[in-house]
């Protein structure tokens, strides 16, 4: 029975050249441009999925009526560390910069360099293809290197730990390399120093705010309260002593609408927010997001809806070799099962081509 339907349906092929070729050719296009679609937002969506800290590592975002900014005074994490119970631990950490290595008298560029601090592979637990995590950022002229980078630099399959480099007209030691690899987040440097630790040890500034901060904590609300308490104690109430005010009184009327609150934002959802630049990895564009997965959809249900035309326009040519099949006995699920039989081999030639479609279209 098979082998008939086959012979049936390659004949029919064969008849109409050019109903073959617009169903296969709109079928491959609409079941690629949604896999495309998906692969975009599950792509999007992947961000910082991996990491096991995601449910606990937030972003702290001053919010107010009239302003809002992400950067943190340098001795916030040690106070709310120290003194709030709440928070595990903290990194502050900069942006991406260029930087030129040089080893050997042989220049390298690496444009995702990052300042952070010595806490860096403890929110980003990235494998370590030489070294650890404990031992890659202890001395301040420590550096980890991305394995890509260290590669570049090194020879590809060379242990570089303990070997020298310069950048900055300073001599750093490599003391980790790690793998990015596949894993998609929110920060993904090719070199990580830890510079910020020690100003950040140090630093009694609590007017300077210079760069974001992440917090590990399953206690976002007691740390907003230390947060706001501390700022009103070493920031607000001496401005306000100096004006002869109340700290309630300096609030209203001198900051008024400038005024911002301690906002979090949890890692795992951060790439998926629209318009929140907390790190140099862009968070996501939803509305291109959106509008992809949106024209996606309608050339799929376009590329059904010609399938179905052209389906129905060759069944009722086919009406002679239907009502000859049911006088030779044919029964009606026998007609039922050719013709998903049929849709079954167009659907999948049409998935075969939207595959090389993809290949041909993905980077």
């Amino acid at each position: 029975m098979l082998k008939n339907w086959l012979k049936i349906y390659w004949y029919n092929t064969m008849k109409h050249k050019m109903y073959f070729l617009l169903t296969v050719v709109g079928l491959a296009i609409g079941i690629a441009s949604i896999t495309l679609a998906s692969l975009y937002y599950l792509e999007e969506k992947s961000y910082n999925q991996w990491n096991p800290n995601k449910d606990e590592v937030y972003v702290i975002e001053n919010l107010g009526k009239r302003m809002m900014y992400s950067s943190q005074p340098l001795t916030l994490g040690r106070y709310i560390h120290d003194n709030s119970g709440a928070v595990e631990s903290y990194m502050y950490y900069g942006y991406y910069r260029s930087v030129t290595v040089n080893r050997n008298g042989k220049s390298f560029e690496v444009k995702k360099a990052l300042d952070s601090q010595n806490t860096f592979f403890s929110f980003f637990p990235y494998d370590f293809v030489y070294g650890n995590a404990q031992t890659a950022l202890v001395n301040l002229n420590d550096v980890a290197l991305e394995v890509t980078l260290a590669e570049r630099i090194f020879g590809q399959g060379v242990n570089p730990i303990g070997q020298e480099i310069l950048f900055d007209d300073q001599n750093y030691i490599v003391a980790g390399v790690y793998e990015i690899g596949k894993k998609r987040s929110s920060l993904m440097p090719e070199l990580v120093t830890h510079s910020l630790t020690q100003e950040a040890m140090t630093n009694n500034d609590w007017g300077s705010a210079s760069t974001p901060m992440l917090v590990k904590t399953k206690d976002t609300h007691r740390v907003s309260e230390i947060i706001e308490s501390v700022i009103d104690d070493n920031l607000y109430a001496g401005a306000a002593k100096d004006k002869g005010m109340s700290l309630d009184e300096y609030k209203k009327t001198v900051i008024g609408d400038m005024l911002t609150r301690p906002t979090f934002y949890s890692l795992k959802d951060i790439h998926m927010m629209n318009g929140k630049y907390f790190f140099s990895e862009a968070s996501a564009n939803l509305n291109l997001l959106y509008i992809t997965i949106g024209l996606s959809v309608a050339l799929l249900l376009l590329s059904i809806f010609n399938y179905i035309n052209l389906s129905l326009t060759q069944m009722m040519e086919r009406g002679k070799e239907i009502g000859v099949r049911k006088v030779l006995g044919a029964k009606r699920m026998d007609i039922y099962l050719q013709c998903i039989f049929e849709s079954s081999l167009m659907v999948l030639t049409s998935f075969v081509l939207a595959i090389c479609v993809m290949e041909l279209l993905l980077p």
